[in-house]
């Protein structure tokens, strides 16, 4: 049917319909015929609603299912399925927590590429990175008075790279099961299984050369007290056990003729000493995951674990300026804020704080008149320090600012009062 003969055809069945009155709208007496672009533009606002929907239904379609990226502490990958790992939740765990202790600090790790995750529905509410930082730490600050007050927060302790106890602990008394815990910490990881009774060489406390069992070496390791959460412990000697084993693989103080040092600032805290009667909880805790161990390609990760991230972990070629490692990726981690250790407040002048400054020889400046800590990790770390002076200007590792002030992390935030 040409065009013509189609508007020929649409008025005939107007004139035998009579007149369509159009005129009640604006309340006329008026008749009159529909004018011709109405029908095309009905047509298209039919098609233009078909494609709106269809583009709609694609993208749905295209996303994945809600039982695909749930949580991982529910026990299923982001691609869908039951992880075969998954482990039984353990019976409660205790109330009581106690202080936690640093550990495990690696200086060469390795690394390739990052793969973070989040959880879905976190225990806790998720702790904004820039609550305490309003008004001051984002941008270089200047002294404008020796009276100039300024508020500086502290969060978290010690690295924050891997596993984060204070974490573990809140996880664990909310009824998380081990595996479930190391699985949020640790990205890309499988579990497997090891030899418990291989001898190994620890360097003690006393300086002298250990030859224990791997088990052996475990039941003495002091990183979390009895009473910790005891999925908690179990989480814990399943990373130590792993983290021994990367030790021995890479070689780590091969050259001094030992494994595995006692420092937990090296390695992990050991004491040879330690009355193993009096803590039947990690014993238990030992022996019920032997030989669990986890893998990434097929190798004990390096499982690296701190005492507090203070709310968000950190990528380990942002702390060690190793290579990236695609199982130690910085993520939020809201789970840690309920510890009391958390974040600890240090309310200071800017007299005093050019004080602290000038108690040693790195961070010495003078009379202070510039702080820039813009330059920071993804977790919100301060990497490097600026600071100016009558007598010039220094930029020190964030560590070294930290120590200054007398904090034990170098998640740092501060306002100033005028």
């Amino acid at each position: 049917m040409t065009r013509l003969g189609f508007w020929d055809f649409f008025e005939s069945l107007k004139e035998r319909a009579e007149f369509w009155d159009v005129s009640n709208i604006f309340s006329l007496r008026v008749k009159g015929r529909i004018p011709r672009w109405l029908l095309p533009a009905c047509i298209a606002c039919v098609i233009g609603l078909v494609i709106i929907v269809a583009a709609v239904v694609s993208t749905r379609s295209d996303s994945p299912p809600k039982n695909e990226v749930k949580n991982i502490l529910n026990g299923q990958k982001a691609s869908g399925g039951t992880d075969k790992e998954k482990q039984e939740k353990g019976k409660s765990p205790e109330e009581k927590d106690s202080a936690k202790k640093d550990d495990g600090t690696d200086e060469d790790l390795q690394s390739l590429e990052k793969d973070e995750y989040v959880p879905e529905n976190p225990v806790f509410p998720s702790f904004p990175l820039t609550a305490a930082a309003r008004t001051g730490e984002r941008t270089p600050t200047r002294i404008t008075s020796p009276s100039m007050k300024l508020i500086f927060k502290c969060y978290g302790r010690a690295h924050g790279v891997g596993m984060c106890m204070d974490g573990v602990s809140a996880l664990a008394r909310s009824g998380y099961s081990a595996t479930q815990i190391l699985s949020f910490y640790y990205s890309n990881i499988s579990f497997g299984t090891c030899d418990e009774y291989q001898k190994i060489r620890v360097k003690g406390r006393n300086g002298k050369i250990l030859t224990l069992s791997l088990r052996e070496y475990l039941y003495r390791l002091t990183e979390e007290p009895d009473s910790f959460p005891y999925e908690g412990l179990k989480a814990l000697y399943i990373a130590a056990r792993t983290y021994t084993l990367s030790c021995i693989r890479r070689g780590k103080h091969s050259r001094d003729g030992f494994d595995i040092c006692s420092s937990g600032g090296c390695c992990q805290a050991f004491d040879e000493n330690k009355n193993i009667s009096k803590f039947p909880m990690s014993i238990r805790a030992v022996n019920e995951t032997a030989g669990q161990i986890m893998l990434y390609e097929g190798e004990p990760i390096i499982a690296a674990y701190c005492g507090s991230c203070g709310g968000h972990t950190e990528n380990n070629e942002d702390i060690w300026g190793s290579r990236p490692m695609p199982y130690l990726r910085g993520k939020p981690d809201p789970y840690c804020s309920s510890s009391p250790g958390f974040v600890k407040t240090l309310e200071i002048n800017a007299a005093q704080l050019e004080s602290k400054l000038s108690s040693s020889p790195a961070t010495n400046v003078g009379r202070l008149k510039l702080i820039d800590l813009t330059d920071r990790t993804p977790g919100g770390r301060v990497r490097t320090a600026r600071l100016g002076g009558s007598l010039g200007e220094k930029t020190v590792k964030g560590s070294v600012f930290a120590k200054a002030l007398g904090f034990r992390s170098t998640k740092i935030e501060y306002t100033i009062i005028e």
